[in-house]
């Protein structure tokens, strides 16, 4: 157009190409409102300032005029319309791009060679690797996995995506190495992207940091593992209890056949010595068997007015029972501790 008007310069020409720019120019950036509103006033102008030069009859010159506004509008509407698709496209793929940049997981998108098209923030911090040192470049680059338990590399995720043409998942025993030199375990699946023809374009491959996950699933297995020693405890607890209530029961009987025996015998009765011991020792199992029904908890609260110092001093052989050889126990009293009302079996729990 510019090669045309200098070789045949006519002012009617050169305002029509300038009048054809500044709309292109008004459609492009204003849209297509604007660009036809300029249109109307510049044809409103030029009929009111132009004086009429043509010999031709009225239909003609109707005729005319129609046709450069409908050429003009045309142009005009085209102009328009490339730029909102353009707009359009631009606002789709700004919303995929923040859509795909805030979610949790990385993605990863190639082309049809296995370059990188797109990698979101998530993968960028996963991999170690800015994306404007990631685009471009081929996925095995970037994407280093190998097999938690070999230590193997892991093949080609894209090349197995192209060639069978679905997706793939490894939802397990995957390390990703860091760029910057780190290891974190993570799920992986791909997909080829597909034209509507169902030609390949690429791949996208969306993998996940299960370092939290994995803790998760060690918490809870630790916290079934204290579940169990909590149930055995119990289980011990009870038949502690139960041993303790029969054996007390034994106790009792022994220690009043004891009782009656040494109100029959003479002072100077030798077996009586023997019988006396024997209660003695009745008396120290009684005293074992209510220590082991406190451990159970089988036993009903029992308070009165206690000194600790004693209480604490008389289970320091059963403690050292329960707490093994290779420990020493050191009691220091204070002379001073007043007295306290409890129950000493919970107190002896308690310690």
């Amino acid at each position: 157009a510019i090669a045309f008007a200098v070789r045949y310069y006519d002012l009617q020409i050169n305002l029509s190409l300038l009048v054809m720019a500044g709309l292109v120019v008004a459609a492009w950036y204003l849209g297509r409102g604007p660009g036809l509103l300029l249109l109307g006033m510049i044809w409103l102008s030029a009929l009111i300032l132009t004086p009429s030069q043509s010999n031709a009859s009225l239909p003609i010159w109707i005729i005319s005029q129609i046709s450069v506004l409908a050429v003009f509008a045309f142009i005009i509407l085209l102009v328009s319309g490339r730029r909102s698709n353009e707009q359009a496209l631009r606002r789709q793929s700004e919303l995929f791009r923040t859509t795909l940049s805030s979610i949790g997981d990385g993605v990863i998108a190639t082309d049809v060679e296995g370059r990188i098209t797109f990698i979101n923030l998530e993968a960028e911090h996963l991999t170690g690797c800015p994306s404007e040192d990631a685009l471009d470049r081929p996925l095995a680059e970037i994407l280093d996995l190998h097999r938690e338990s070999t230590g193997e590399p892991l093949r080609d995720i894209f090349a197995d995506v192209r060639r069978n043409g679905s997706p793939k998942a490894e939802n397990e025993d995957l390390i990703l190495r860091s760029c910057k030199g780190g290891e974190v375990p993570v799920i992986l699946n791909a997909a080829p992207i597909k034209d509507v023809d169902g030609a390949f374009l690429g791949a996208v491959i969306v993998f996940q940091n299960v370092t939290s996950r994995r803790e998760s699933e060690k918490a809870v297995l630790e916290s079934e593992a204290r579940l169990l020693q909590a149930q055995k405890i119990e289980a011990v607890g009870t038949l502690t209890g139960g041993i303790a209530h029969d054996f007390n029961n034994l106790l009792t009987a022994i220690l009043g056949h004891t009782q009656l025996a040494l109100r029959k015998l003479p002072k100077h009765d030798p077996i009586r010595r023997s019988l006396i011991e024997v209660e003695k020792a009745g008396d120290r199992g009684a005293v074992l068997t209510k220590k082991l029904l406190a451990f159970s908890r089988r036993q009903h609260l029992d308070r009165h007015v206690i000194d600790l110092n004693k209480a604490i001093a008389e289970m320091l052989s059963l403690m050292e029972r329960v707490i093994g050889a290779n420990i020493t126990v050191t009691f220091r009293k204070d002379e001073a501790l007043p007295p306290v009302f409890a129950d000493p079996a919970q107190i002896e729990q308690v310690v």
